[in-house]
């Protein structure tokens, strides 16, 4: 057996994963984001900014129901990205956040189209908003990070994980959710470093592993309550670490995300009054016979996946999607063969969990509370997507020829790094 696992050496494979370089492009793209989007053109981003503000003046955590909160809609969030966010800020002297931004009365979504009035003139000229977002880098890096990391763990090769992760680590949706500031980021961030974690310990039962998961999805909660998708696959794996007699792994991985989840019970039921915080007003729920009768939804939900950025109005040219059908094919037949025996087997129906989670997480909101088809929700899914597209061109890498194996990490990653380069450039059209 090979380096790889697959039965022969990838050729002219890498040798090493470049992570490094790819989080600066990452950061470097997404920091192009942040100066090129006007203040507030990203979805919901003024009620996020004056939650924000509210930290910021006040030194607490404002109640949905705060008069001093406005617009307020957004309050019932838990507080970890925007306490992390003031942190940041008050280090480097920023005291407040301009965020009185109006929106276009006439806004109706369409393509690329400006969501807020253009002169929307701020004190500082929207300098502590877009250092409100460069906060959102944070989780940015650990969201590639796990991305790429779960992939290496999942190809057992450089050159297979690059060419399946690239496009999912550098997805301009997930660079948009890190340049502008909410919580998406935070949340998409740390439920990716669980995944990858996760995965080492279905690998491995690794005792720090365990524990870095199980603070990652605690702390998770405290950024967006849909992070609760993660509990079946945590708890999965802690039913495989109890047959298998890791006892002090199943207690790493299930007693510190227990206790942080139980502190964020008490501060939601304390602060809203309810276990289960949601949107104080909505548009009501699409109701099971929409999600059935009009299955355009999930072409709406792909493409938002991977690049419908602004209020989900600034959109690519519909030929350049082509780019991101070769990964979602990937994932496609990493789902297929998610059951096939081997030694990521078990791993590959961890990612499964995580990605179905995930989705029956969407279509109950979009029943039940709003019909919103928008991939953004997805985007906590985002390494256990890349881990299964990476299972797919595992199983696909013996059947490639060697010469073009050669040039395919190249190719994948120079695609996915024009395609960041091109949302860049779309963003600076459109604004």
């Amino acid at each position: 057996m090979s380096p790889d696992g697959l039965g022969r050496r990838p050729a002219g494979a890498l040798r090493t994963m470049p992570v490094a370089r790819i989080i600066a492009f990452a950061f470097l793209v997404a920091a192009s984001f942040f100066i090129l989007i006007p203040p507030g053109e990203a979805p919901d981003e003024p009620a996020h900014l004056a939650y924000l503000d509210f930290v910021l003046r006040h030194r607490a955590v404002p109640q949905p129901e705060d008069p001093r909160l406005q617009p307020s809609y957004e309050a019932y969030h838990p507080p970890l990205a925007y306490g992390t966010a003031a942190l940041a800020l008050t280090l480097i002297g920023t005291k407040a956040v301009e965020h009185r931004l109006r929106l276009d009365p006439s806004f109706a979504f369409e393509r690329n189209q400006r969501a807020l009035l253009t002169n929307n003139d701020l004190p500082d000229g929207g300098r502590s908003i877009r250092l409100a977002r460069a906060t959102n880098l944070l989780w940015l890096g650990l969201g590639v990070w796990a991305i790429l990391f779960t992939c290496r763990q999942i190809g057992d090769s450089a050159a297979i994980a690059v060419t399946a992760g690239a496009p999912f680590a550098l997805a301009p949706q997930l660079l948009f959710a890190g340049a502008t500031f909410g919580n998406d980021a935070a949340v998409a961030g740390l439920i990716a470093a669980t995944t990858a974690m996760l995965v080492q310990v279905a690998r491995s039962a690794s005792l720090r592993a365990a524990f870095a998961a199980s603070v990652f999805a605690g702390l998770s909660l405290w950024a967006k309550a849909s992070a609760v998708l993660v509990a079946p696959a945590i708890g999965l794996v802690g039913l495989w670490l109890l047959r298998g007699r890791h006892g002090r792994a199943a207690t790493l991985l299930l007693l510190p995300g227990s206790l942080l989840a139980a502190a964020w019970l008490v501060l939601e039921w304390n602060r809203t009054g309810t276990i289960v915080p949601s949107p104080p007003a909505h548009l009501g729920g699409g109701g099971w016979l929409l999600v059935v009768g009009e299955p355009w939804w999930v072409v709406s939900v792909w493409a938002s996946f991977w690049a419908k950025l602004g209020w989900f109005n600034v959109t690519f040219p519909w030929p350049i999607y082509g780019v991101f059908i070769m990964p979602s094919l990937l994932v496609l037949i990493g789902l297929i063969g998610a059951c096939r025996p081997g030694s990521t087997s078990r791993c590959t129906r961890l990612l499964v969990l995580v990605v179905t989670a995930a989705l029956a997480m969407l279509v109950f909101f979009m029943a039940r509370v709003d019909w919103q088809p928008q991939g953004r929700l997805l985007l906590p899914a985002s390494a256990a997507l890349a881990g299964l597209a990476t299972s797919g061109l595992a199983w696909l890498w013996p059947r490639i020829d060697p010469r073009l194996a050669r040039w395919l990490p190249a190719a994948s990653l120079g695609i996915a790094s024009a395609t960041a380069v091109a949302a860049a450039a779309l963003l600076a059209v459109v604004y």
